[in-house]
């Protein structure tokens, strides 16, 4: 009998360090502290950097949680930081995805001249984009230049994405990974944008 009370404590005593999260684990994945999801909410909630009619809040904290380095970002610098090299990797996939389309041999085509022009009016405009959101990060994570990267990361989802907007637009061209990069630009950029003016 006193064997088995000593195993059920034991036992409890197992199961309850096994279930046991750290603070600080908690903190930078799901608590409400500043180093975790209210770190992501500053990033999603914005003010005037965009039409609130065209932004999906839900949508901006389901991508940043989705990237485990966004998502336990420490503070505001790192934070920063890590959208912007998360935007940075979703840009470059989307400019592969745009150079692999320019090269395949039907999109030279007679038939297809409409689809060659945008295909290379979307290349400048993610060579751009890259640009921009390099220098960003630099301003960011050396040169501690908020404003200046703020600038950058307003003109990456505004005149250098424009080329490409437009250009798929009125030839009427329809490419979802392109739409969707397009969609992430703005959302990574307006992101960071909002983390860097609160820098």
């Amino acid at each position: 009998m006193a064997a088995s009370f000593i195993s059920s404590i034991l036992m409890s005593l197992f199961l309850s360090h096994l279930f046991l999260v750290p603070p600080a684990a908690t903190a930078t994945t799901t608590g409400p502290s500043r180093s975790g999801g209210q770190l992501l909410k500053i990033a999603c909630t914005i003010d005037g950097i965009a039409d609130p009619k065209t932004w999906d809040y839900n949508l901006c904290i389901k991508v940043l949680k989705s990237n485990p380095k966004v998502a336990s970002s420490p503070n505001l610098p790192t934070l920063a930081i890590n959208i912007i090299k998360f935007g940075i990797s979703n840009i470059t996939n989307t400019h592969t995805h745009i150079k692999n389309s320019q090269e395949r041999k039907n999109v030279g085509s007679a038939h297809r001249p409409a689809l060659k022009a945008s295909l290379k009016a979307c290349d400048e405009s993610y060579e751009l984009i890259l640009i921009s959101f390099q220098s960003a990060l630099g301003e960011v994570k050396d040169d501690k230049e908020y404003e200046t990267a703020t600038y950058d990361l307003l003109l990456a989802r505004t005149d250098d994405l424009d080329g490409c907007k437009k250009a798929l637009a009125s030839k009427k061209v329809e490419d979802s990974s392109i739409s969707s990069g397009n969609k992430f630009v703005n959302l990574f950029s307006t992101a960071a944008d909002a983390v860097c003016t609160r820098l």
